[in-house]
This record gives C-alpha cells, structure tokens and sequence, in this order.
C-alpha cells in the first residue's frame, strides 16, 4: 500500500498536512515494520514537474493532494478524507484489509 501526499512549499495546507506524514511515518514503520507493506511517499510539485499534470502521470488540481495505491494499481479517486493521524492510519488499515476499498467511505470519518 503506498500514500503519496503531492505538495508544494508556498500552501500552508500543504505544510500541516506534512507535520502529520512525518509523525505517520514513525507510527507506520513501527506498526508494519517489514519493508513494503506501507509506503509514504511526498513528492513536491515545484521541484517535480514531470511527474505531475501530464497524461503519462498524476494529474493534480490542488494543493495537497492525497494518492492511495493498493496492491499495485493507483485508486481512481483521492484521499478527501480528514488529514489527521487516526483517519491516515485507519485509511492504510482499511486498504490493507480489502484491495476494493472505496475512498468515498472515507468522508464519513469523524
């Protein structure tokens, strides 16, 4: 399962959301300490523009956006979901329990 927070240094939305992926990563890696199984990954769109907004790769229309990758295929539909560390790692338990898990279900979280 890989999440993948796309960002850019001037979006104050993008800096809290950051905060929360640093702290998810220390919970992650102690939770699913074999490599693979989770992966977090950030990419900055200001320094990476071949990877965004072109028809070979992710198409980003805000500021961060939130991907989820489940056994091998991207989800069609991004995390809208709330940004904090209970709903991330309920978002990676829930992926990792079924590979057809619908990212809608997530606006439903508290």
């Amino acid at each position: 399962m890989v999440l993948l927070v796309f960002y850019t240094d001037w979006c104050r939305f993008s800096q809290s959301v950051l905060v929360v992926f640093e702290q998810l990563a220390s919970i992650i890696s102690k939770q699913y300490p074999d490599p693979g199984i989770v992966v977090l990954g950030k990419i900055n769109c200001n320094d990476e523009k071949r990877l965004v907004n072109t028809k070979e790769n992710f198409i980003i229309g805000y500021y961060p956006t939130i991907k989820v990758a489940s056994y091998g295929k991207v989800l069609k539909r991004d995390y809208r979901g709330r940004r904090t560390m209970e709903n991330f790692v309920k978002l990676i338990e829930k992926c990792l329990e079924d590979p057809n898990f619908d990212l809608r279900d997530t606006h439903s979280w508290q």
